[in-house]
């Protein structure tokens, strides 16, 4: 095929060419897909940040803190009795205790005639009364209290034997402060750390 020019050049295009241009113009007038939109990756993950550890210079003062004698004031009381008034001192190396024991025949009822009663039958008072640091929890104010209280029960109004009562129990405590803590049958300790 021959094709002049304005300008007055001839071109000569064969059929082949022809089909060639064809296809390149179908191809550029087409509608092509747009291209892939970009996908936003996902954030990265929240970095954790592990809790504050202890540092030596922590750990060291800790360690004074916990080695420092602790003086405590004690009351023990049962019901409107009072059992035991004293001091204790404590560090994380040695705790404060008290213990007192005593032993002796019962009493015979009024009116009964002591040679019926049960002989073999002692009266037992017994008291236990322990204060410790809680030092594995690293709290230089926190302290543990247990007692122990054994005592006789009324055996005129009905019952012989004993009865104990004891508890168990933490307590956190800064210098200057008091706690009292209340157990069961009216045992009671109240406890003040000295400044």
């Amino acid at each position: 095929m021959k094709i002049t020019a304005p300008n007055g050049f001839v071109f000569f295009m064969t059929a082949a060419s022809l089909a060639i241009s064809g296809t390149v113009g179908a191809a550029t007038t087409k509608n092509a897909p747009p291209p892939p939109m970009p996908v936003a990756s996902p954030p990265p993950p929240a970095i954790s940040i592990p809790p504050a550890y202890e540092t030596p210079d922590d750990s060291a003062r800790i360690l004074r803190a916990m080695q420092e004698i602790v003086t405590f004031d004690v009351e023990v009381t049962g019901g409107s009795e009072r059992l035991w008034l004293g001091v204790m001192r404590v560090n994380n190396q040695q705790s404060g205790e008290y213990q007192a024991s005593h032993r002796q025949a019962r009493p015979a009822c009024p009116g009964t005639d002591p040679a019926m009663r049960n002989s073999g039958g002692g009266q037992q008072n017994q008291l236990n009364v322990a204060i410790q640091r809680r030092s594995w929890n690293r709290e230089i104010d926190s302290f543990n209290a247990r007692v122990n209280w054994v005592h006789p029960r009324q055996e005129c109004e009905g019952g012989g034997g004993q009865t104990t009562v004891a508890f168990d129990q933490g307590f956190t405590l800064k210098p200057g402060e008091t706690t009292r803590i209340d157990g069961e049958g009216g045992l009671a300790v109240k406890i003040s750390r000295r400044r």
